[in-house]
Protein backbone atom coordinates (compact mmCIF):
# COMPACT_ATOMS: atom_id res chain seq x y z
CA UNK A 1 0.00 0.00 0.00
CA UNK A 2 1.36 3.39 -0.97
CA UNK A 3 0.57 6.49 1.05
CA UNK A 4 0.63 9.75 -0.87
CA UNK A 5 -0.06 11.78 2.26
CA UNK A 6 2.47 9.86 4.37
CA UNK A 7 5.63 11.80 3.55
CA UNK A 8 8.81 12.77 5.31
CA UNK A 9 12.07 14.44 4.36
CA UNK A 10 15.51 12.90 4.68
CA UNK A 11 17.88 15.77 4.00
CA UNK A 12 16.84 17.06 0.59
CA UNK A 13 14.99 13.88 -0.41
CA UNK A 14 11.24 13.42 -0.08
CA UNK A 15 10.30 9.91 1.04
CA UNK A 16 6.88 8.28 0.79
CA UNK A 17 5.50 5.65 3.12
CA UNK A 18 4.94 2.14 1.79
CA UNK A 19 3.38 -0.72 3.74
CA UNK A 20 3.72 -4.37 2.73
CA UNK A 21 1.97 -7.29 4.41
CA UNK A 22 4.33 -10.21 4.77
CA UNK A 23 4.77 -13.30 6.90
CA UNK A 24 5.60 -11.22 9.99
CA UNK A 25 2.68 -8.84 9.54
CA UNK A 26 2.70 -5.34 8.11
CA UNK A 27 6.14 -3.95 7.41
CA UNK A 28 6.57 -0.21 6.82
CA UNK A 29 9.29 1.15 4.54
CA UNK A 30 10.10 4.52 3.04
CA UNK A 31 10.70 4.91 -0.70
CA UNK A 32 12.01 7.76 -2.84
CA UNK A 33 9.88 9.93 -5.12
CA UNK A 34 11.13 8.06 -8.20
CA UNK A 35 10.22 4.68 -6.71
CA UNK A 36 6.83 6.02 -5.60
CA UNK A 37 5.84 7.24 -9.07
CA UNK A 38 7.25 4.13 -10.73
CA UNK A 39 4.98 1.97 -8.57
CA UNK A 40 2.01 4.28 -9.11
CA UNK A 41 2.45 4.00 -12.88
CA UNK A 42 2.52 0.19 -12.66
CA UNK A 43 -0.83 -0.16 -10.88
CA UNK A 44 -3.22 -2.63 -12.49
CA UNK A 45 -6.25 -0.40 -12.64
CA UNK A 46 -7.23 2.79 -14.40
CA UNK A 47 -10.31 4.89 -13.94
CA UNK A 48 -11.94 6.57 -16.88
CA UNK A 49 -14.88 8.77 -16.06
CA UNK A 50 -17.22 11.27 -17.59
CA UNK A 51 -17.42 14.30 -15.36
CA UNK A 52 -20.66 16.24 -15.14
CA UNK A 53 -20.83 19.34 -12.98
CA UNK A 54 -24.34 20.77 -12.85
CA UNK A 55 -23.33 24.44 -12.77
CA UNK A 56 -25.34 27.25 -14.20
CA UNK A 57 -28.96 27.72 -15.10
CA UNK A 58 -29.56 25.16 -17.81
CA UNK A 59 -32.42 22.72 -18.13
CA UNK A 60 -33.04 20.68 -15.00
CA UNK A 61 -33.36 17.03 -16.08
CA UNK A 62 -35.43 16.07 -13.02
CA UNK A 63 -38.16 18.66 -13.56
CA UNK A 64 -37.80 19.71 -17.18
CA UNK A 65 -37.73 23.37 -16.11
CA UNK A 66 -34.95 25.90 -16.04
CA UNK A 67 -33.22 26.68 -12.77
CA UNK A 68 -33.48 30.01 -11.02
CA UNK A 69 -29.97 29.95 -9.56
CA UNK A 70 -31.15 30.97 -6.08
CA UNK A 71 -33.97 30.04 -3.74
CA UNK A 72 -37.15 32.01 -4.22
CA UNK A 73 -38.99 33.29 -1.13
CA UNK A 74 -41.51 30.43 -1.44
CA UNK A 75 -38.71 27.81 -1.34
CA UNK A 76 -37.17 29.30 1.81
CA UNK A 77 -40.21 28.54 4.00
CA UNK A 78 -40.19 25.26 5.98
CA UNK A 79 -42.27 22.50 4.43
CA UNK A 80 -43.80 21.37 7.74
Amino acid sequence: MLFRAGRRQDGLRDLYRKAIRGQKGVEETWITVDEFYKEMDELLFTVSTDLFLPCGEGLRPSTGTTGTGFLTPVETRPSA
